[in-house]
């Protein structure tokens, strides 16, 4: 931990950190989307856009199943035993993770004219082979990245996040320019990436080595590689179930109807700003509740204060989200995306974030006390209803898929309480999910009368009082809570 956040208290803690990875994710989401609107005015042809696309979610996918967990591993012993392990750990990690990158982009590589056959556009083969590289470059970052989150070194980690985005960004739309519209922009744009990852990689490891003295490549020890295996194999199978769910859904609604998966990948980018939030508690939550996991009492209180606070950010901004759809679809996308049916879709994918913080965070909280099955069954049973029952029933209705989306993180949800309990990590049920609710029902009225009127200036003189009255009742809360505490 840093020396200057060692005298704060748990709560001020959390909320620093949250803060620091919010502002960061915030900027990511903000740079990617800055970025492709850059590269759809640069590349006026509408299918090597989608080209450019899909080169990134071919490798996006792929890289989900980097790394075998080990990333997560680093960072449950770092911010154990603190820098100590750092050494060791660190280049046996590096050194299979390279491994298993190297055997991805293997596999990448031999069917990538397959994939481009597959998709009707011969000539993504070769940019998917030069894109392979990313896979060995960003075993590194992950593990590097990981490290310092283990050492709660959370500003660092943040920035190279978002250093990374920045250079891989910059390199999208640099290979769009180079490129002049011509289908090498495809070769330009992923040579430019691979040469932003290797910018990345170098940062981040060079980083590691100066601050903690850690060799890049160590010979693994079979014993501390299994256990560092067994501990990340759960997370890293759940982070697959969770991470492929929203493309699968948007892939399968468009073979129903394009129109209806392009209303679909809306109505996801504006509901992902939601996902930001808890992913933020997630990055700290680990190292957070490890620090105590000798401590069941210290432990549920600090399990308390991240259900606490994430609510009290997330109820709001959902229900403001569900009630405002219409006005944001249009003002993101335009009036000719905007119908009742995407409107639908924001609504459901919205409470469906917000089911899912549950199961995300709570999964992500017991990983950190070393008990990593409910995070890799809680993703599961989020999958399941999706990947089996929406090829049956997308056709029969457009609004089905999304709301099976909402049904898994829902049940999942359910499966996550019951695990708090069976694993030894019970909450205090009032603080962590009813007081947020207060705030969110007291400014529920003035939003709902905002959304409904027409009048421009009635509309945003109650949205202020809805976030006047938000801010008011969640200052009470706090400030009664606290009166409690030290009484």
């Amino acid at each position: 931990m840093n020396h200057n956040q060692t005298d704060l208290s748990p709560q001020r803690y959390l909320l620093h950190n949250v803060a620091i990875s919010f502002v960061g994710l915030f900027i990511n989401q903000s740079v990617a989307t800055i970025g492709m609107g850059i590269v759809a005015r640069t590349v006026p042809n509408k299918t090597l856009f989608g080209e450019i696309n899909l080169l990134l979610q071919i490798i996006g996918i792929a890289g989900v199943f980097l790394n075998l967990g080990l990333n997560s591993s680093i960072t449950y012993l770092a911010s154990r035993h603190g820098r100590k392990v750092m050494a060791p750990l660190f280049g046996m990690a590096a050194l299979a993770s390279v491994g298993i990158g190297f055997a991805l982009a293997a596999l990448l590589g031999a069917f990538a004219s397959v994939l481009a056959q597959g998709y009707g556009h011969p000539h993504l083969a070769p940019a998917i082979l030069i894109c392979t590289l990313t896979l060995l470059l960003y075993s590194l970052v992950n593990i590097g990245v990981a490290a310092f989150s283990g050492m709660r070194r959370f500003s660092a980690q943040m920035t190279f996040m978002v250093l990374s985005n920045i250079f891989s960004t910059t390199a999208i739309v640099i290979g769009a320019v180079v490129g002049h519209g011509q289908p090498r922009t495809l070769w330009w744009t992923a040579l430019c990436i691979v040469i932003a990852d290797a910018l990345t990689a170098i940062i981040v490891l060079w980083r590691a080595r100066r601050d903690y003295h850690v060799r890049l490549l160590l010979w693994p020890r079979r014993r501390l590689m299994l256990r560092m295996i067994r501990y990340g194999v759960p997370m890293w199978a759940g982070n697959i179930a969770k991470s492929c769910q929203q493309s699968y859904l948007v892939i399968v609604m468009g073979t129903v109807s394009l129109v209806a998966s392009g209303y679909l990948s809306n109505g996801l980018k504006i509901a992902g700003f939601l996902n930001i939030v808890t992913w933020a508690f997630n990055i700290v939550a680990l190292p957070f509740l490890s620090k105590v996991i000798h401590q069941p009492r210290e432990a549920s209180h600090r399990a308390t204060l991240c259900f606490r606070y994430n609510n009290y950010i997330l109820f709001p901004l959902t229900l403001m989200t569900c009630l405002f759809a219409r006005p944001i679809t249009e003002f993101a996308f335009g009036t000719t995306y905007t119908n009742s049916q995407s409107v639908l879709y924001v609504i459901l994918l919205s409470l469906g974030i917000l089911s899912s913080s549950i199961p995300r965070l709570g999964g992500t909280m017991l990983a950190g006390l070393g008990r990593t099955r409910a995070n890799f069954w809680t993703m599961v049973i989020s999958g399941v209803p999706l990947y089996l029952l929406v090829p049956f029933f997308a056709s029969d209705g457009r609004w089905i898929a999304p709301f099976i989306y909402l049904l898994g993180w829902s049940v999942a949800a359910v499966a996550l309480f019951w695990y708090l309990r069976h694993d030894g990590l019970p909450l205090q049920w009032r603080r962590a999910f009813v007081d947020p609710l207060i705030p969110a029902l007291a400014s529920s009225i003035p939003f709902a009368l905002a959304a409904w009127t027409t009048d421009l200036t009635l509309r945003w003189s109650l949205v202020f009082l809805g976030l006047g009255l938000l801010v008011l009742v969640t200052w009470m809360l706090e400030h009664s809570s606290k009166r409690r505490q030290y009484a």
